[in-house]
């Protein structure tokens, strides 16, 4: 139907956004930030166009973020259709950001919930409340943690599929 997306061209976008985003890298720099992003996206599990739109919106800003503030060889944003720990759930979509370097610790429970302020400078960042944001409008959620023996954070932010869209006031 015109109201869903095959799931291809949520790469084929990202990856056009990154060479444009980013033109004036050498290629082998571009090539770094395609790879930030791994798609785990069943063909079988059909995108609202909405829905698209939105987790398009979210990636772009995390691999800004990644970009800006974080470790482009180790830092990872992967997007599933196909959840790691509850096989058979196809009501979600997922986006899993692993990164080393952009959150202090002493900010971590304003992630996705306030504007951050970093030791670095005092200026407020927006980028990760707006996705909190946004995840809350579209009635998911958004989780951050770091196992005790890992020297990473991993944020998830999961979007239900049937009501991950910005419903119209009638």
């Amino acid at each position: 139907s015109a109201a869903n997306h095959k799931n291809e061209p949520i790469k084929e976008r990202m990856d056009s956004w990154i060479d444009q985003m980013y033109s004036p890298l050498i290629e082998t720099q571009r090539e770094k930030i395609h790879a930030i992003l791994e798609y785990n996206l069943e063909s079988n599990v059909e995108l609202p166009l909405d829905l698209v739109e939105n987790v398009i919106i979210i990636l772009k800003n995390l691999v800004q973020n990644i970009v800006s503030y974080g470790d482009r060889l180790h830092d990872k944003v992967i997007i599933s259709t196909n959840p790691f720990y509850k096989i058979g759930d196809r009501d979600n979509i997922r986006i899993y950001m692993r990164t080393y370097g952009i959150i202090d610790s002493d900010v971590i429970d304003k992630i996705g919930i306030a504007p951050i302020r970093t030791h670095h400078n005092d200026i407020p960042h927006y980028g990760m409340f707006l996705i909190g944001m946004m995840t809350r409008i579209l009635g998911g959620a958004m989780h951050v943690s770091r196992k005790s023996t890992s020297d990473f954070y991993v944020i998830e932010i999961k979007i239900p599929i049937s009501r991950g869209r910005i419903h119209e006031q009638t």
